[in-house]
């Protein structure tokens, strides 16, 4: 299961969310923003958060962060949810209302300082309606983006919906884009964690999957008064399902279903049974089949794609700055070293290259293509897939990289229809 090219998700949501960002985006770039800013200034805090630290305030093209996070961290922060954002309008087409200002984003260090501005007793982050704010320390570990990428949707579906779409795509899109992984330009998205699935086949195994009807008809207050972690692995692996499975046969329909109930105020029986059939039975069926029939690492690909991906971003920017290297090889011993050059506009946390790094000889053989002109990176995976990414630099403030792959002779695995699969149109 693989990307083949930029896989481009056309779902309703999505599509709004795209809309707003473009309304509410600056021209510039996080980095340009970040050096406008200064990285400094005193915040003028929402006045509903009543916070103990002095928070700094950093305007970014779609968000003002608050934070008392500080130097790479902030940094960091500023690149990367910027990035987030470009991703939901990259994967999106455009209507639906348009949020015309920046959006609030308050990260905090410390969990006092959070539970202070209102950020409930045993949670790490929030959407609370008017702001986001979550918790991370200075190493804004994998966990921390996780959540700010699952609470992060919330607010955006909250800003371009007319209507609240039901809790279960609400949740299980959100936790889509929370295993979303970070290449330093875009987002790899799809991917399926090993131990999710083997939490979701086990509920499949033991009977213990929620009833779709249930599901389905679960409301807001139900879902918040109990919250149990499978009800998060199954709204996701549903999610999941709806995009991927079956070579993205219910893509489609999913789009339209939410279109529906969001913006054609329409009762989201009444939009199932035209979507998807009136047997939800046959359907919830196909469901736990698809995922009992997944290899162990179904998405393994989208991995290393990703790595792939990283690389060429850090490759990119030293390629920019006239730095050439005559191999992998020397690449890769600059990389360590920290003798990569690029540009202030162009920055990324040396700690996403050197994660990137560990281990990267093991992949396969890599291979750089026309080193002196027009470079790519290429992998050969010991199964004979090849990962060949290529990038442009625009004119000097941002890399766009576009990864091709091509697959092995091998067959795929049984019902492993996955996080490749062109989206469909909504009707």
């Amino acid at each position: 299961m693989r990307e083949t090219g930029q896989v481009r998700w056309r779902t309703a949501i999505l599509r709004a969310a795209a809309t707003a960002l473009v309304a509410a985006a600056a021209a510039l770039p996080a980095s340009a923003l970040w050096a406008q800013a200064g990285g400094s200034g005193r915040a003028r805090q929402d006045a509903s958060v009543k916070a103990r630290p002095e928070l700094k305030t950093y305007p970014t093209p779609y968000y003002v962060i608050h934070t008392d996070l500080e130097g790479e961290a902030a940094r960091e922060i500023a690149v990367r949810i910027t990035c987030m954002a470009r991703e939901y309008q990259n994967r999106s087409g455009g209507f639906a209302r348009k949020v015309r200002v920046r959006l609030p984003f308050y990260i905090f260090s410390k969990a006092d300082d959070y539970h202070a501005a209102g950020g409930p007793q045993g949670s790490a982050g929030v959407y609370m309606g008017s702001k986001l704010m979550v918790v991370a320390d200075q190493r804004l570990s994998e966990g921390a983006w996780r959540r700010i990428q699952h609470e992060g949707f919330h607010q955006y579906v909250d800003k371009v919906l007319t209507q609240r779409i039901p809790v279960w795509v609400n949740e299980g899109m959100a936790e889509y884009f929370g295993h979303g992984v970070w290449t330093g330009d875009s987002y790899v998205l799809g991917v399926i964690p090993p131990d999710r699935l083997g939490r979701v086949k086990s509920l499949i195994k033991n009977g213990q999957i929620v009833p779709f009807l249930e599901m389905l008809e679960m409301t807001y207050q139900q879902w918040t008064s109990k919250l149990e972690g499978r009800n998060y692995d199954q709204a996701w692996a549903m999610v999941q399902f709806l995009v991927h499975a079956d070579g993205g046969r219910y893509l489609g329909p999913f789009d339209g279903f939410i279109l529906d109930v969001a913006e054609r105020n329409l009762n989201w029986k009444e939009s199932f049974v035209r979507r998807f059939g009136r047997d939800v039975g046959a359907f919830e069926r196909r469901f736990s089949e698809w995922w009992s029939s997944l290899p162990k690492d179904p998405t393994a690909d989208l991995y290393t794609g990703a790595v792939v991906q990283t690389l060429a971003s850090f490759f990119a920017r030293a390629y920019g700055q006239g730095q050439r290297f005559e191999g992998m090889e020397e690449f890769f011993k600059a990389a360590r070293d920290g003798s990569l050059k690029e540009d202030a506009k162009q920055w990324l946390p040396q700690k996403l290259l050197l994660e990137r790094l560990k281990g990267v000889e093991k992949l396969g053989e890599w291979t750089l293509i026309r080193p002196k002109q027009s470079p790519s990176i290429q992998l050969a995976a010991p199964d004979g897939t090849t990962f060949t990414a290529s990038f442009r630099v625009r004119a000097g403030a941002s890399v766009a990289v576009k990864l091709d792959v091509k697959g092995s002779k091998k067959p795929p695995a049984k019902g492993s229809s996955g996080p490749t699969t062109q989206p469909g149109k909504s009707r």
